[in-house]
């Protein structure tokens, strides 16, 4: 008697998968004025913001910073993870400073240039306060640029640079009456990239006015 043959089966695909490398991460935090508009108000990702001129609103941005593979200057894997616009009464409040560990006073201010929407000048910024370990509060200006390159893309983003002038002088104004407030009053330091030049040289021009 014959046994019967058994069907055998095809060898079943085996895909073959990276090992998973869990990486430590810091947290980072930075404070934010923007003249951009909102597209939505429940939005806490950079997306909540667009590239047209609105009234300033301020707010504060969460991030996740990876220790080991980052190298200084560069960006690599760090990641906005979430923001939220505060009222203006709160902004650099105390509970603000308690609760995202500020150690200093001191202040540094930031006006990104031409092809930076939101997300990438507050990356940019969060890498700066990171990799130079400023210890006082780093806030960002941010001014509806479209982006984007191109030759159309700079002449637009000149137009909304020259529109936000007045709003960063008027924010200004308030910053310098908020730091005088203070028993101890801390240093303000300025940064500008690019076409953010503008923006903040004739905003300071307009701030002294006042």
């Amino acid at each position: 008697m014959r046994a019967d043959k058994q069907e055998e089966k095809p060898a079943e695909a085996t895909i073959p998968r990276e090992p998973i490398v869990w990486e430590p991460s810091s947290s980072g935090t930075i404070l934010f004025a923007s003249n951009r508009n909102q597209l939505g108000k429940w939005d806490t990702s950079p997306k909540r913001f667009g590239s047209e001129p609105a009234e300033v609103v301020s707010g504060i941005s969460f991030f996740n910073i990876p220790m080991n593979s980052h190298k200084m200057g560069s960006l690599e894997n760090f990641k906005l993870s979430e923001l939220f616009v505060i009222p203006s009464d709160k902004f650099l409040a105390k509970d603000i400073k308690k609760n995202t560990l500020y150690e200093s006073d001191d202040i540094l201010l930031s006006v990104h240039g031409f092809n930076n929407g939101a997300e990438r000048a507050s990356l940019a910024f969060m890498q700066i306060v990171y990799d130079i370990r400023f210890q006082g509060i780093p806030i960002a200006f941010l001014w509806p640029s479209l982006g984007e390159s191109g030759a159309s893309a700079y002449h637009k983003d000149e137009e909304t640079a020259a529109l936000s002038y007045q709003p960063l002088a008027d924010f200004l104004v308030k910053l310098i009456e908020v730091n005088q407030s203070k028993a101890k009053p801390g240093k303000i330091h300025l940064l500008a990239h690019s076409m953010g030049n503008r923006v903040l040289l004739n905003a300071v021009h307009l701030a002294k006015k006042k």
